[in-house]
C-alpha cells in the first residue's frame, strides 16, 4: 500500500504542475501564447497471460492450488493529453480486464470399486489430477502518467483501480490411474462411482468471497508511432501487479497479468 499511495502523491504533483504550466502558457499583453497540441482519444486491446499470486481455495478442505496461469486479454478506451509538449503526458484508460487462471495438482486418493459379480466392495488406491478454473473479470480506471526520452519510445506507470463484474470457480477431478487388479488378480477398471467415469465435478459456483475493489500497478515500455499528422499506433508491454487479493478463501490469492498491448489514438 506504501508503493500506492507513494504513486498517486506523484499522480497529484504532476496534475498540478500541469495545472500551473497551463496557465502559463496563456497569451498575455507582453507575448502570445503558444498553441497547445490537441487531446488524444483512442481504443486499446492487448493479449497475454494471467498468472496467480498465493494459494488459491476450493470447498474441498485438503485442496490449495498455486501457480495458476490461463490466457487473458484487455480492451478498452483512452484519452492523453500532455504536460510537455511530446515529452510527458497523462492520461486515463478505461479498461474490461479478463484476469482468470488454471491451476492443477496430483493427490492419490481412496476410489470406491464394486464388484457386480461378488457384490463385494473395494477400496482401491487412485491418482487423481484435480484442476481448479477461477473466472475473474473487472471494469477498471486507470490513470497513468506517461514519458518520452526520445522518439518513439516511451514509459508509462498507471493505478487501475477495478471493480468486479464476474468471479466462478470451478473445481473438477480427472482419475489418472484407468485400471486397477484386485486381490483376487482380476484387473478392472475404475472410474468415480458417481459419474460412472474419470471425471468428476465437485464445484461450480459464483464466488461470494470475491474482493469487490482490486488496486494494482501498472508499468509499461513500449512505442508511439506517428501514423499522420493526427493519429498514433503504440504497441507496448504492460505488466500488471495487484496490490490486493482477489478473494477472501485463501492465503493472499492475487490475479496478475502481463500484456502485449496494441494502442490507436487520434487528435481532437
Amino acid at each position: 500500500m506504501k508503493t500506492l499511495k507513494v504513486s498517486l502523491i506523484l499522480i497529484s504533483i504532476i496534475i498540478i504542475n500541469y495545472c500551473a504550466y497551463s496557465q502559463m502558457d496563456d497569451s498575455n499583453p507582453i507575448a502570445p501564447g503558444e498553441r497547445k497540441e490537441p487531446s488524444r482519444i483512442g481504443i486499446l486491446f492487448g493479449l497475454g497471460q494471467n498468472y496467480q499470486s498465493g494459494t488459491g481455495y476450493v470447498a474441498c478442505d485438503s485442496c490449495e492450488f498455486s501457480d495458476g496461469v490461463k490466457f487473458g486479454y484487455t480492451l478498452g478506451l483512452t484519452y492523453e493529453d500532455d504536460i510537455l509538449k511530446e515529452q510527458l503526458f497523462y492520461g486515463i484508460n478505461l479498461l474490461y480486464d479478463y484476469m482468470g487462471v488454471r491451476s492443477t495438482f496430483q493427490e492419490v486418493s481412496a476410489i470406491t470399486y464394486k464388484d457386480e459379480n461378488s457384490n463385494r466392495i473395494y477400496s482401491i488406491p487412485g491418482k487423481i489430477e484435480h484442476t481448479a478454473e477461477y473466472d475473474f473479470s473487472y471494469l477498471s480506471a486507470m490513470p497513468y502518467i506517461s514519458w518520452s526520452p526520445f522518439y518513439p519510445m516511451f514509459l508509462k506507470l498507471g493505478v487501475p483501480i477495478g471493480i468486479n463484474l464476474t468471479s466462478n470457480v470451478k473445481h473438477t477431478g480427472t482419475l489418472l490411474d484407468k485400471k486397477a487388479t484386485l486381490p483376487t488378480g482380476e484387473v478392472v477398471n475404475l472410474y468415480f462411482n458417481e459419474t460412472k467415469s474419470d471425471l468428476i465435478e465437485y464445484e461450480n459456483a459464483e464466488i461470494k468471497d470475491k474482493t469487490s475493489l482490486v488496486l494494482g500497478l501498472a508499468p509499461a515500455i513500449g512505442f508511439d508511432f506517428k501514423t499522420s499528422k493526427t493519429t498514433f499506433l503504440s504497441i507496448y508491454y504492460m505488466h500488471r501487479l495487484s496490490l490486493n487479493p482477489a478473494r477472501d478463501f485463501g492465503e493472499d490469492f492475487t490475479l496478475n497479468y502481463w500484456r502485449i498491448m496494441f494502442e490507436f489514438k487520434m487528435k481532437f
